[in-house]
This record gives C-alpha cells, structure tokens and sequence, in this order.
C-alpha cells in the first residue's frame, strides 16, 4: 500500500517595488552661456584592472536518499534485533529482510492448513504465524483437531484436490502413500520454477532428516523433496533420577540382581568410556525390566513402570518406536573409511552418509520388519520366509518386552493412550520409569515445575542387548510440511514452510518457547540448546546421541498412516491380553495382516 504524501502548504509575499525617474530640466541657455567655462579635469589615472575571479567549485550533487523501509521491513529490522539465532547478527536482519520483500506480491494473502491440536501446534498458532504475519503480510489460518481429524482432511485434500488447504504438516507414517501417488507438490520442482522465492540462508543441509521425505522410487523424480522436516517426535525413557540415585535403593538393588543399579545415561557414559564391544554395558531391556521389578510396590502407591494398553490408535505406534531397539531392522554401514566406533565416539559422522535415502539401502529398512528391495524399493514382505524380520527371534524379543512391563504397571495402564502416559508421569509422581515417552511435545507444560527439576531425567530408550549392534538406527517420529497440489496459494505457503523451519526463527520457536523438537543441527548444538538442556534435564544431550543421529522414521516406500493404524492397533490390542498367546505366533499374525495390508493398497504385489 502506497504511504500518504503529507501536503505542505507555501507562503508567498508579493514585494513590489517603485521606480523613480529623475528629470534634470535644461537652464536658460543664456545663464549656462554666461558662466565661467569650468577649469578643465585633470585626468584620472587609470585603474589597473580587477584580477579575474576564479570560477566558484562547482557543488557536489546530493547524495540520492535510500528509499523509506514500509512496515514490514521495519518488522523485519525490529525482529533482528529481538531473536537470539545461531547466525550471525547481519545475516538474520537479511534474512528477515528477504522474507519482508520477497513476500510483497503476496500481502494481504491468508493460507489454510489443519493442525493436531497439541502443545507443537500452538507455539506454531500463536507465537510463529504472528511474526511471520508482521513481516511479510501474509496471515495463516490454522484448523485444530484431533490426529485423525486432521488425518481425514489431509486423505479427503488428496482424493478431492478442492484446494481448501495449502500446506499441512504430515506425519511420517504417510511417506509411502504420499511417495507412491505423488499426492503432494514436487517440491523440488516447484523450487526449481520459482527461485525468486527460495531463501538464500535456509540451508537445506542443516537439516539432518532431510532424506526421509525424499521420493524413494527410480525413475526421474527419484530423490526429489516431498516435505520439508517439521519436527521430530522422539521418543525417550522418562526416569526418576531421584529413585535411581538413592543410595539405599542401589545398595538393595546391587544385592538382589548382582550389578549396580545406575542411571540409563549412566550405562551410555560407561560405554562411551570401555568401549560399545561389550553388550554388557548398553542401556538394555534387561536392566529396564530389572528397574521396573525392583520398585514395583504397589502396597506403597509406587509402580515400576507406565504404559499403554488402550485399544485405540496410538497403540499401533509400538510399532513405529519398538523394533528399532531389538535389531529388527539391518545394520547402517558407517562412511567410508570410518568403523561403528568411530561412530559412536562422534555422532556427527552419521549424518556425512550420502545417497538418495541412504537410511533406506538396506533389506530391511522399515521398522515393521518388511524385506525391501534396496534397488526397486519394492516391498517383498515381513515374514521371515519372504525375507522379512517381523516374526524373526528379535521381531519376537518386542512382542515379549511390551507384555512383559504390563507385569509392572498399575492396571490403569490397559485404559491409557500414549499421550496420556506422558501426562500421568508428571501428574501422579507414582511411577519409577516409562519407555517410549513421546515428551518433547509436552515438556513445556513441565519445565518450570521445581518437581520436575528436582527428580527427572530423560534418555534414550533402552536396546536388546542380544540383538542390536552399533549400526543399528533407532526410531524418529517425523513430521514433515508438504504443500497440496490443489492449494490457492502455494507460493505464500511456500514462503511460511521455509520461514518456520528458518534459522531466524528456531531458537524462539523451540528454545525460548521450551519446546523439544527441532530438526535443525545448528540449533541442536548451539549454545542456547546447551543452557536449555539444565532445564531439560537431558532430552538436548539424548538427541545428540548416536541413537538419534543414525535414527529413521517409517520406510517411504512404506503403505499408508491411517491403514497401518486400523490394522495394527486392534490387533496388537488382543494379542497383548493373551497371556497364553507364544510370542512367534503372535507375531506371524501380525507379519500376515501387514502382508494383507500392503497388497491391498498397492504397495507390494
């Protein structure tokens, strides 16, 4: 909008000015006639002449005035100076800058996605769409429901293509689907026609789950950017530090299980230290049940451990956070000229493998225990006859471990969902230690509870020592932005998917508003993060582990989220409250429902 001209007014004043005219009239001729002729003038001496003046210097023309900032540059400059951000000073006010002028076409736009209604979800709402507003224009209208909710809204956008929304932020488990019917934007492609909307400082690199969301399949559009990665959904194993320190506690627990009761970071610093040769020293599913037997005293109000059992979605999500952990799936090759040690001596490694899903090049890749082509990425199936490792002995090993804990839960736990457990750690204060805790969404409705800084700690969950090797990814639950194909204003939308994943907006989105889950390795080793993690009480130091670095989310040739869900989560449910059930029977059913499952929606002939 173009600024209003103020008007000066001008005062003239009119000077008018007289001439007058002087007449000498002429004597009588005779009276000048008869007066003595005057003596005759001596003349003048002549008067040297003026020195020439120089030419005056000529004056400098005036330096142009850069053009007046419109307000949303001056946002822009205003929100350099208020953001903390891991670049430099000069290059955060150009950044801001380029999103204030880039975004001038577009001002006035407003841009539609659907959002779970979760703590992630309203930083986004309300504190990142406001300044992204402010600076460029361009307003965001947010739709909030349930997973599922937003999950039928993201299918019916995909069947319909009607354009009611622009972008979503898209769980992982959609990969497969996603990939497999090309149901988003290319966004390499779309990147590719308009340059003049790609920021200059984004840094594609910096973000270390970037492969995940790339197009796995050959052919020409192999290795192209679906989404752009959101957040990461880690899981972690939520403790009371205060229980697993008290040096009574450790004394009893030494002398019943005949080994030190320590801490899970504890048992990962000691393998830092001796070496990760020794299974003996990994965080292990056998320590964790120990733990959990040793402070079950339901007499007292104190249970080992938390998980749940509820015959509802979430429940399928055992899946996608489990097998990691018991070797279900292959072994990463580390870069070349580097060993598994070196690996785990500096994490950083990890992320210097190349490739089009470099996570994916292995047989079996998804965490549900598929065999999958590494040339095609053609799935081939799960049962161990077809290749697969869904009913192998560690495809077993987790059938087993997730029963086993409900030994030492209260019997509220057959009624949670996995959201629920997270909450109840914090509200009931009963409970030693819980596996899988999806928390780095919700640790900001904890952080500042002296409670909480007082007794918790976080880290990784534990392995199956007698299956999983350094090599071996966890899970990370990924989201990812991807823009509709149908959506009215990709290139606005575009703009906000780059801004809130930017690196001049992730510290205030993620440290200041005290959330956990970024995706970009600037943030996650800066020095805000390493202030942060005092209160955090180790999720920072967890994510930087190795465990994370090398994790994977789902396969993306893999079948659809919503399939998964109404088939596993019912199915799982019965099989866990069977305790006759043998854990190769239950899961050779559930190896065949996967079977059944991704015939039936294309994904493997």
């Amino acid at each position: 909008m173009a600024e209003e001209k103020k008007v000066t007014r001008r005062t003239y004043v009119k000077y008018a000015g007289a001439g007058i005219v002087v007449v000498a009239a002429a004597g009588a001729a005779a009276y000048y006639g008869t007066r003595p002729a005057p003596p005759p003038k001596t003349p003048a001496t002549p008067t040297a002449p003026a020195t020439p003046t120089a030419p005056a210097t000529p004056t400098a023309p005036a330096t142009p005035t850069a053009p007046a900032m419109d307000k949303y540059e001056q946002a822009a400059l205003k929100w350099a100076e208020k953001l903390k951000s891991v670049l430099p000073k000069e290059d955060l006010k150009n950044e801001l800058l380029w999103f204030a002028r880039a975004s001038k076409p577009y001002r006035g736009t407003a841009i539609n996605t659907a959002v779970e209604s979760i703590p992630i979800s309203d930083v986004e709402q309300h504190v990142v769409a406001p300044v992204f507003e402010e600076i460029t224009g361009i307003k965001v209208n947010f739709t909030v429901g349930s997973d599922e909710e937003v999950m039928m809204k993201v299918m019916a956008e995909i069947e319909v293509e009607a354009g009611a929304y622009d972008f979503f932020s898209m769980d992982q488990g959609a990969i497969g689907f996603v990939n497999r019917r090309q149901a988003m934007t290319d966004i390499t492609e779309f990147m590719e026609a308009h340059p003049e909307l790609n920021d200059p400082y984004f840094d594609m690199d910096d973000i270390w789950r970037r492969s995940l969301w790339s197009n796995p399949f050959p052919g020409p559009k192999q290795g192209h950017i679906t989404g752009i990665n959101h957040y990461t959904f880690s899981r972690y194993c939520f403790y009371r530090k205060d229980l697993l320190t008290d040096p009574k506690e450790r004394e009893g627990f030494e002398k019943k299980y005949g080994y030190p009761l320590r801490t899970p970071r504890e048992w990962d610093e000691i393998a830092a230290r001796e070496g990760w040769s020794n299974p003996d020293n990994y965080w292990s599913r056998d320590k964790m049940l120990d733990i959990c037997e040793w402070f079950y005293r339901p007499k007292e109000g104190m249970y080992g451990t938390l998980i749940n059992g509820k015959n509802e979605p979430s429940l399928a999500w055992v899946f996608d956070n489990w097998p990691h952990r018991a070797g279900v799936v292959s072994k990463l090759e580390p870069p070349p000229g580097y060993t598994d040690e070196d690996l785990m001596k500096d994490p950083k490694l990890g992320w210097k493998r190349t490739g089009v899903n470099a996570f994916n090049a292995r047989p079996n890749a998804a965490p549900f225990g598929c065999y999958t082509d590494p040339v095609t990425q053609e799935l081939k199936g799960h049962r161990t006859d077809e290749g697969g490792t869904t009913n192998s002995p560690m495809g077993q090993a987790v059938f087993w471990y997730f029963r086993e804990l409900f030994k030492y839960a209260p019997e509220r736990a057959w009624e949670l969902e996995q959201v629920e457990v997270c909450l109840q750690m914090m509200s009931e204060k009963d409970i030693a230690i819980a596996d899988a805790i999806w928390v780095g969404a919700f640790i900001r409705n904890w952080i500042d509870e002296p409670w909480f800084q007082e007794k918790m700690e976080f880290w990784h969950m534990p392995v199956d020592k007698r299956y999983w090797r350094p090599g071996m990814p966890s899970h990370d639950d990924i989201s990812d932005l991807v823009l509709t194909k149908a959506g009215k204003n990709k290139e606005a939308a575009w703009l906000y998917i780059q801004f809130t994943q930017s690196k001049a907006i992730d510290i205030y989105k993620h440290i200041d508003s005290k959330l956990c889950n970024m995706v970009r390795l600037s943030t996650l080793y800066s020095e805000y993060a390493d202030e942060f993690d005092k209160k955090a009480k180790g999720i920072i130091a967890s994510l930087r582990s190795k465990h994370f670095i090398d994790a994977t989310s789902d396969d993306p040739a893999y079948i659809d989220r919503a399939g998964l869900v109404r088939t596993l989560h019912p199915l799982w449910a019965k099989l866990i409250r069977d305790p006759k059930i043998d854990p190769a029977d239950a899961m050779t059913q559930v190896a065949d429902a996967l079977d059944k499952l991704a015939r039936e929606t294309g994904a493997m002939a």
